[in-house]
């Protein structure tokens, strides 16, 4: 887990030392996305070669989807009622107003 948490702070040094140009982003956007789909297709490999996996899938998948519809509906749930409180309770939050900015 440390190798993980460096890479990605080494990137985001990196990132921020040497922008890169609108062409970069593109490239890196590319790369980043074949790699992605590498990785879950390996993944889906070796779930696939798991006969334990195979075999416990439809108890998994149902967990599974009760625990994404729970997530989305409390995401769903939270941001309607904080974009429904009144302004008094949060002043300036709704209008974009920074922190401290009191105009």
């Amino acid at each position: 887990m440390g190798f993980v948490l460096l890479s990605l702070a080494a990137g985001v040094f990196i990132g921020w030392a040497c922008p890169l140009s609108p062409r970069g982003v593109r490239l890196v956007h590319k790369i980043t996305l074949a790699a992605l789909f590498v990785l879950l297709g390996s993944m889906g490999m070796q779930l696939g070669a798991s006969d334990a996996v195979l075999h416990s899938l439809p108890t998994m998948g149902l967990r599974a989807l009760v625990l994404a519809g729970a997530s989305v509906a409390g995401s769903v749930l939270l941001v309607y009622l904080f974009t429904r409180l009144p302004e008094c309770l949060l002043p300036g939050v709704l209008k974009g107003e920074k922190r401290g900015d009191s105009r």
